[in-house]
């Protein structure tokens, strides 16, 4: 499976508006030289700074670049480490599916495979969450539960 090339429509679940205790958007300074589509899963390397989730990386999932008001694709190609930042929001999304995940894997730490898939296999992939649904139709994408690595869902 391919990293995303544009911004991508991630669906986000569990929203309301009002008070929350988590925080609804934060700011991650972005490493250098590097790319994060909008919609894309993001991800915070060794050195803190945020870039798209890849396999065999490692780090730290934080959430989805952010789509809403003030999201947006992040180009930081030509640009030193923490020059710019990116808006990543943490929640309940729906990412593609490549392995496939299936309902018996309800509840289990799924890993980035992508900035936009997740796999039930560790390996050198950062944990991206919990897995808590499929699609109805074709159970191509899998709902995750992607909140900040608070669960401990660190590689």
């Amino acid at each position: 499976m391919a990293q995303l090339n544009t911004p991508r429509s991630t669906n986000a679940y569990g929203r309301v508006p009002g008070p929350s205790v988590l925080p609804t958007s934060f700011y991650l300074p972005v490493a250098a030289s590097t790319t994060i589509y909008q919609g894309s899963l993001v991800t915070v390397n060794s050195s803190g700074y945020a870039i798209p989730a890849v396999a065999g990386t490692g780090g730290t999932v934080v959430g989805r670049c952010a789509s809403g008001p003030g999201g947006q694709s992040v180009f930081a190609n030509g640009t030193t480490a923490g020059a710019i930042s990116v808006t990543v929001e943490p929640g309940c999304f729906m990412w593609d599916n490549p392995d496939p995940l299936t309902f018996a894997n309800f509840g289990a730490k799924v890993y980035a495979v992508t900035d936009h898939g997740v796999t039930a296999t560790a390996g050198s992939n950062a944990a991206a969450g919990f897995f808590v649904g499929l699609d109805s139709a074709t159970q191509s994408q899998a709902m995750v539960i992607t909140v900040l690595g608070a669960f401990g869902i660190h590689t």
